[in-house]
């Protein structure tokens, strides 16, 4: 992440930026108290591992440290707005779109929207390196009731982790499909509250000529959208 966010903030000070300072700083402003915590725990637990002995302990480490895992959580629920940002940036803005497939084909980084989802990833995965360590700790050794300690904090924040997640997957997918459609007045907003996204897929509809038109449709809880695709527009006709 940090090849973009300085890449991006270099090209925001030139003379004709790709980006302005106040959208670098939407993307990536809940991302900077990330890598520090992250570096201030992996440290910690390196110092255990270089000091490794038969009665050593890690779980007190995790444990001292699960409060301030829910950093992560402010994080994810800032991802909602970043991604939908970044989906707008990529439409809007074809220099940035540009600049960002530079990065992905010449210097070879990850695509921008993988990258800004590994943190929201980390705490599960502590989660389930807790689990593995106990399964294999003897209840007898210190660290047992240690790691036991440390999963009960972790798991409670990688729940609300997950909730927040599966919220902002489902109206990001909103965002998505909205952004596949030409702008145009007449057509209602796709994001609304409460709406979730079930299936889409192409139907044939009968117009008011007779003819055959092939759509695509996208079924909600609470709506069927359909559109036409303009292949001069790169983009669906409501």
């Amino acid at each position: 992440q940090t090849r973009y966010v300085d890449a991006l903030r270099e090209a925001s000070q030139t003379s004709i930026p790709i980006l302005s300072a106040s959208d670098v700083a939407r993307l990536f402003s809940t991302l900077e108290a990330v890598p520090k915590l992250n570096e201030r725990f992996v440290e910690d637990v390196g110092k255990r591992v270089e000091n490794w002995h038969a009665r050593q302990t890690i779980g007190d480490v995790f444990d001292e440290y699960a409060p301030f895992f829910k950093t992560y959580l402010v994080y994810v629920q800032g991802f909602e707005k970043m991604s939908k940002r970044l989906l707008e940036l990529r439409k809007e803005n074809e220099r940035f779109k540009m600049f960002l497939e530079y990065l992905e084909m010449k210097e070879r980084l990850p695509p921008l929207q993988s990258l800004l989802i590994e943190p929201v990833q980390r705490i599960p995965r502590y989660q389930l390196l807790i689990r593995d360590l106990i399964k294999n700790t003897a209840d007898t050794h210190p660290d047992y009731k240690l790691l036991n300690k440390a999963l009960g904090k972790i798991a409670n924040t990688a729940k609300h982790i997950n909730e927040s997640m599966n919220r902002q997957k489902k109206a990001l997918k909103l965002y998505e499909i909205q952004g596949l459609f030409i702008p145009n007045k007449s057509m209602p907003p796709i994001v609304a509250p409460n709406r979730e996204f079930i299936k889409d897929g192409p139907l044939r509809k009968l117009n008011r000529h007779g003819e055959v038109d092939g759509l695509n449709f996208w079924l909600f809880t609470d709506v069927l959208v359909y559109g036409l695709f303009s292949m001069r527009k790169n983009a669906y006709e409501f």
